[in-house]
């Protein structure tokens, strides 16, 4: 697809990621990824390597944030380290070369934890940091131009995974569980094109900003009906009236 290629600006090394974080601060308690390469078919390989690590905040982790991640204060406490301390480990896992990679997520909330992680714990600089500014890829906003919900909303991993017959595997809200299903989810992507093409089509039906003519011709089209160019200039002369 060259819409992805243009996306993966050449690159065929990839870390997926995601960032679990605090309820009101917004810091990033836990830190799931893995890397590896594509092949000629830009499809990722699952000879991946794997990384997590779990991260002590400067606030707490709040009951709604406990609750979905089984991740608490005290927990943190004796299995984490220091942000400083994670992202050193982050660097050693990417190796020497971080430019050479594209970094994934899920969402741009992961983006978000981040910064705001930096800017607490006063980081100014950092070559994985910096590379991953640059070279960032946020596969649910990629996605949505093809599928989503019937309302337009975005769709989460769990649910994108279904479309296209598969289920999660591992723990949600585990951010390793989570990079893993994410490279399932792009493997996916690639490979069903058929499914890709009817979500994709439902998807520019019910688009929102198109004119409400052009919705009633795809529509038509979708239902495999025929439409000539008449009736499709009145389509448009009825909106006029």
């Amino acid at each position: 697809m060259k819409k992805l290629q243009k996306v993966l600006k050449n690159k065929n090394k990839i870390i997926f990621l995601d960032f679990e974080g605090t309820e009101t601060s917004q810091e990033i308690i836990a830190i799931g990824a893995i890397k590896g390469s594509l092949d000629n078919k830009l499809n990722f390989k699952e000879n991946y390597k794997k990384f997590k690590v779990f991260v002590i905040p400067k606030n707490p982790v709040g009951k709604i944030i406990e609750s979905l991640t089984n991740i608490n204060d005290d927990f943190l406490k004796i299995n984490g380290v220091y942000f400083k301390n994670a992202l050193e480990k982050f660097s050693n896992f990417v190796g020497a070369n971080p430019e050479e990679y594209l970094y994934v997520t899920y969402g741009n909330y992961d983006i978000r934890l981040l910064r705001n992680t930096v800017l607490l714990n006063k980081i100014k600089n950092s070559e994985v940091l910096n590379s991953f500014y640059k070279n960032y890829f946020d596969f649910s906003s990629f996605l949505h131009q093809f599928i989503r919900r019937n309302n337009g909303q975005y769709i989460s991993l769990k649910d994108a995974l279904k479309v296209f017959n598969s289920t999660f595997i591992g723990e949600e809200h585990d951010p390793l569980s989570d990079a893993i299903n994410l490279s399932r989810l792009f493997n996916l992507f690639k490979n069903q094109k058929n499914i890709l093409l009817t979500e994709y089509k439902k998807t520019i039906e019910h688009h929102s900003n198109l004119p409400t003519a052009i919705n009633k011709a795809i529509s038509l089209l979708n239902e495999n009906k025929s439409i000539s160019y008449d009736e499709y200039l009145k389509l448009f002369e009825d909106e006029l009236k």
